[in-house]
Protein backbone atom coordinates (compact mmCIF):
# COMPACT_ATOMS: atom_id res chain seq x y z
CA UNK A 1 0.00 0.00 0.00
CA UNK A 2 2.98 2.01 1.03
CA UNK A 3 4.12 1.80 -2.62
CA UNK A 4 0.62 2.71 -4.72
CA UNK A 5 0.73 5.86 -2.27
CA UNK A 6 4.42 6.86 -3.01
CA UNK A 7 3.94 6.61 -6.77
CA UNK A 8 0.10 7.36 -6.76
CA UNK A 9 0.51 10.89 -9.07
CA UNK A 10 3.16 8.65 -11.59
CA UNK A 11 0.08 6.10 -11.78
CA UNK A 12 -2.54 8.80 -12.39
CA UNK A 13 0.03 10.50 -15.43
CA UNK A 14 0.35 7.31 -16.69
CA UNK A 15 -3.73 6.70 -17.21
CA UNK A 16 -4.12 10.26 -18.13
CA UNK A 17 -1.44 10.10 -20.82
CA UNK A 18 -3.11 6.43 -21.47
CA UNK A 19 -6.42 8.18 -21.60
CA UNK A 20 -5.48 11.31 -24.05
CA UNK A 21 -3.56 8.92 -26.30
CA UNK A 22 -6.49 6.61 -26.10
CA UNK A 23 -9.11 9.36 -26.86
CA UNK A 24 -7.44 10.86 -30.00
CA UNK A 25 -6.59 6.88 -31.52
CA UNK A 26 -10.11 6.19 -30.88
CA UNK A 27 -11.03 4.32 -34.20
CA UNK A 28 -7.49 2.50 -34.89
CA UNK A 29 -7.52 1.26 -30.82
CA UNK A 30 -10.66 -0.37 -32.11
CA UNK A 31 -9.58 -1.74 -35.82
CA UNK A 32 -11.85 0.35 -37.44
CA UNK A 33 -9.06 2.52 -39.46
CA UNK A 34 -5.33 1.41 -39.19
CA UNK A 35 -2.16 3.20 -39.71
CA UNK A 36 -0.19 2.21 -43.22
CA UNK A 37 2.26 2.75 -45.49
CA UNK A 38 3.96 1.03 -48.19
CA UNK A 39 7.12 0.78 -45.81
CA UNK A 40 4.78 -1.14 -43.38
CA UNK A 41 3.81 -3.34 -46.28
CA UNK A 42 7.06 -4.73 -47.22
CA UNK A 43 7.78 -6.39 -44.17
CA UNK A 44 4.78 -8.23 -44.07
CA UNK A 45 5.25 -9.82 -47.30
CA UNK A 46 8.60 -10.95 -46.29
CA UNK A 47 7.30 -12.11 -43.46
CA UNK A 48 4.91 -14.16 -45.33
CA UNK A 49 7.40 -15.37 -47.91
CA UNK A 50 9.41 -16.75 -45.21
CA UNK A 51 6.48 -18.95 -42.94
CA UNK A 52 5.31 -20.06 -46.49
CA UNK A 53 8.68 -21.54 -47.06
CA UNK A 54 9.02 -22.95 -43.89
CA UNK A 55 6.32 -24.50 -44.11
CA UNK A 56 6.97 -26.10 -47.42
CA UNK A 57 10.46 -26.61 -46.38
CA UNK A 58 10.23 -27.90 -42.64
CA UNK A 59 12.65 -25.56 -41.98
CA UNK A 60 13.67 -21.58 -41.92
CA UNK A 61 15.24 -20.70 -45.35
CA UNK A 62 18.82 -19.34 -45.20
CA UNK A 63 18.24 -17.72 -48.66
CA UNK A 64 15.12 -14.91 -49.25
CA UNK A 65 15.34 -14.26 -52.82
CA UNK A 66 12.62 -11.94 -52.73
CA UNK A 67 14.81 -8.92 -51.50
CA UNK A 68 17.32 -7.06 -52.64
CA UNK A 69 17.99 -10.38 -55.54
CA UNK A 70 18.45 -12.39 -52.71
CA UNK A 71 18.87 -11.76 -49.71
CA UNK A 72 21.24 -14.32 -47.01
CA UNK A 73 18.32 -14.87 -43.86
CA UNK A 74 21.01 -15.47 -41.60
CA UNK A 75 21.85 -12.40 -39.29
CA UNK A 76 19.44 -10.75 -41.49
CA UNK A 77 17.45 -9.25 -38.54
CA UNK A 78 14.09 -10.81 -39.97
CA UNK A 79 12.40 -11.44 -37.08
CA UNK A 80 14.22 -10.14 -34.56
CA UNK A 81 10.83 -9.07 -32.93
CA UNK A 82 10.60 -12.29 -31.48
CA UNK A 83 13.29 -11.58 -29.34
CA UNK A 84 11.86 -7.91 -28.36
CA UNK A 85 10.52 -9.20 -24.67
CA UNK A 86 7.21 -6.70 -24.55
CA UNK A 87 6.56 -8.56 -28.01
CA UNK A 88 5.66 -11.45 -26.22
CA UNK A 89 2.37 -10.19 -24.50
CA UNK A 90 1.14 -8.09 -27.24
CA UNK A 91 1.52 -10.85 -29.79
CA UNK A 92 -0.75 -12.38 -26.87
CA UNK A 93 -3.14 -9.61 -26.82
CA UNK A 94 -3.35 -10.11 -31.10
CA UNK A 95 -4.21 -13.38 -30.68
CA UNK A 96 -7.37 -12.76 -28.68
CA UNK A 97 -8.56 -9.97 -31.10
CA UNK A 98 -7.09 -6.97 -29.82
CA UNK A 99 -6.05 -4.71 -32.78
CA UNK A 100 -2.46 -4.75 -33.67
CA UNK A 101 -2.40 -0.84 -33.11
CA UNK A 102 -2.29 -1.23 -29.40
CA UNK A 103 1.41 -2.47 -29.57
CA UNK A 104 2.11 1.22 -30.82
CA UNK A 105 -0.53 2.33 -27.71
CA UNK A 106 1.46 0.71 -25.21
CA UNK A 107 4.86 2.58 -26.87
CA UNK A 108 2.93 5.95 -26.51
CA UNK A 109 2.55 5.28 -23.33
CA UNK A 110 5.69 3.97 -22.34
CA UNK A 111 7.25 7.21 -24.09
CA UNK A 112 5.41 9.90 -22.19
CA UNK A 113 6.05 8.17 -19.00
CA UNK A 114 9.88 8.10 -19.37
CA UNK A 115 9.83 11.55 -20.01
CA UNK A 116 7.69 12.29 -16.89
CA UNK A 117 10.10 10.18 -14.88
CA UNK A 118 12.89 12.28 -16.45
CA UNK A 119 11.64 15.53 -15.55
CA UNK A 120 10.50 14.45 -12.17
CA UNK A 121 13.62 13.15 -11.89
CA UNK A 122 15.21 16.54 -12.16
CA UNK A 123 13.01 18.06 -9.74
CA UNK A 124 10.11 20.02 -12.06
CA UNK A 125 6.84 20.19 -10.78
CA UNK A 126 5.01 17.08 -11.37
CA UNK A 127 2.06 19.13 -13.47
CA UNK A 128 4.89 20.31 -15.89
CA UNK A 129 5.96 16.51 -16.13
CA UNK A 130 3.02 15.50 -16.79
CA UNK A 131 2.25 17.84 -19.67
CA UNK A 132 6.05 16.94 -20.81
CA UNK A 133 5.16 13.30 -20.86
CA UNK A 134 1.71 13.62 -22.89
CA UNK A 135 3.49 16.43 -25.52
CA UNK A 136 6.71 13.25 -25.56
CA UNK A 137 4.25 10.34 -26.49
CA UNK A 138 1.96 12.76 -28.96
CA UNK A 139 5.08 14.30 -30.62
CA UNK A 140 4.15 14.12 -34.71
CA UNK A 141 7.45 12.73 -35.40
CA UNK A 142 6.64 9.93 -33.69
CA UNK A 143 3.18 9.50 -34.81
CA UNK A 144 4.98 9.80 -38.21
CA UNK A 145 7.02 7.23 -37.77
CA UNK A 146 3.83 5.04 -37.29
CA UNK A 147 1.86 6.16 -40.23
CA UNK A 148 5.09 5.45 -42.66
CA UNK A 149 5.34 1.95 -41.67
CA UNK A 150 8.24 3.37 -39.33
CA UNK A 151 6.68 1.51 -35.67
CA UNK A 152 10.37 -0.37 -34.85
CA UNK A 153 11.81 3.06 -34.96
CA UNK A 154 9.29 4.77 -32.41
CA UNK A 155 9.44 1.69 -30.31
CA UNK A 156 13.48 2.27 -30.20
CA UNK A 157 12.37 6.30 -29.45
CA UNK A 158 10.00 5.19 -26.83
CA UNK A 159 12.81 3.46 -24.83
CA UNK A 160 15.28 6.75 -24.79
CA UNK A 161 13.85 8.49 -22.28
CA UNK A 162 14.29 5.52 -20.24
CA UNK A 163 17.89 5.06 -21.36
CA UNK A 164 18.16 8.70 -20.41
CA UNK A 165 16.78 8.60 -16.64
CA UNK A 166 18.50 5.49 -15.84
CA UNK A 167 22.14 7.13 -16.89
CA UNK A 168 20.65 10.30 -14.60
CA UNK A 169 19.67 7.89 -11.71
CA UNK A 170 23.01 6.22 -11.95
CA UNK A 171 25.31 9.11 -11.17
CA UNK A 172 23.40 10.40 -8.44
Amino acid sequence: MKFISKYQFHLISCGIIALVIGFLFQKPLTGEYTFGGPDSLSPSAVHQGITLAEEEYGKYPLWLPWIFSGLPSVHSFQNISDYYFPNFLLNFLKSIGIPGFWNYIFHFILAGMGVFAILSNLGINRYSALFGGISFALMPYLITMVVHGHGSQMMTTAWIPWVIWSILRLFE
